[in-house]
């Protein structure tokens, strides 16, 4: 399956944020981190040290693409749910629309239902806003981009104020 181009704007991640949150707050859920399928991170809320998110978010998402052909082996379209039991830790895995994922990873002061309870429906409500960045274009907003360079071009008004004349020699 091809992975278009993810472009959050800035109401996109609000979004994502509150319902990352939402999920964490009706779950109890120690963090949840929405996952590209690629194993990039979209957002994540909650404890999760930096370093150990990207990690654990790369290795997600390989494993729930060996599942994925695990479940075609056996005759199945997909599971939609990874659950993996520790000691102290777990970890649960669900599809947020076509190309995401949602980790989260909770204790004993949770349980697997209310968890997967609230997964489900965060995962319905996340999948509103990822499918919608999904595809965009990204003509304009890229430094490299022919049609301009958002981060270098100021408007008329900042030109004026800074003496800038918006021109730039290559």
């Amino acid at each position: 399956m091809p992975l278009d181009a993810l472009v959050i704007y800035e109401d996109d991640a609000r979004s994502i944020t509150e319902r990352l949150d939402a999920f964490l707050a009706s779950s109890r859920a120690t963090f949840a981190i929405l996952i590209d399928r690629s194993g990039q991170v979209i957002a994540e809320r909650g404890y999760a040290q930096r370093r150990a998110a990207e990690e654990l978010a790369a290795l997600a998402a390989a494993a729930f693409a060996a599942t994925e052909h695990v479940a075609r082996l056996i005759g199945e379209n997909a599971f939609s749910v990874l659950f993996h039991q520790g000691e102290q830790q777990n970890l649960h895995l669900s599809i947020v629309g076509e190309n995401a994922l949602l980790l989260a990873a909770f204790d004993d002061r949770t349980t697997l239902g209310l968890v997967r309870l609230y997964a489900a429906e965060a995962a319905e409500n996340l999948a509103t806003v990822v499918e919608g960045a999904r595809g965009r274009s990204t003509e304009g907003l890229l430094p490299d981009s022919p049609e301009g360079d958002i981060f270098r071009r100021q408007s008329p008004d900042q030109g004026a104020a800074t003496g800038d004349t918006g021109t730039r020699e290559t």
